[in-house]
């Protein structure tokens, strides 16, 4: 600490992971972060008013060896690019899944 300012690196991790207890382990943040993934591209496939994004990209990428190696993390930061940054698709009526099959929202 110098003249009561906090120290530059005091409360960041430069990883790229969690700060809590179990967040901060490597093999629970891959995953946990794979999960995610799985969970993101399923719904991507199934359901007709969900896309992929640029989160689940990012979650994509995050399971990658080498992500982080110069030449690599930037074309994976230009191809991040390329997704949507939200879900476009504002269908929330009704939802067509794979096989014929529609559910739809209680009408209030």
């Amino acid at each position: 600490m110098l003249l009561g300012a906090e120290g530059m690196f005091s409360k960041s991790r430069t990883t790229g992971l969690g700060t809590g207890l179990l967040e901060g382990v490597p093999a629970i943040d891959f995953l946990t972060r794979s999960a995610e993934f799985v969970a993101d591209v399923s719904q991507s496939i199934v359901r007709s008013d969900r896309q992929f994004d640029a989160k689940d990209y990012a979650n994509m990428r995050k399971i990658f060896p080498w992500q982080n190696m110069i030449g690599i993390k930037q074309f994976l930061d230009y191809t991040q690019g390329l997704f949507p940054e939200g879900d476009e698709d504002d269908d929330t009526e009704a939802i067509d899944i794979v096989g014929g099959l529609t559910l739809r929202s209680k009408e209030e």
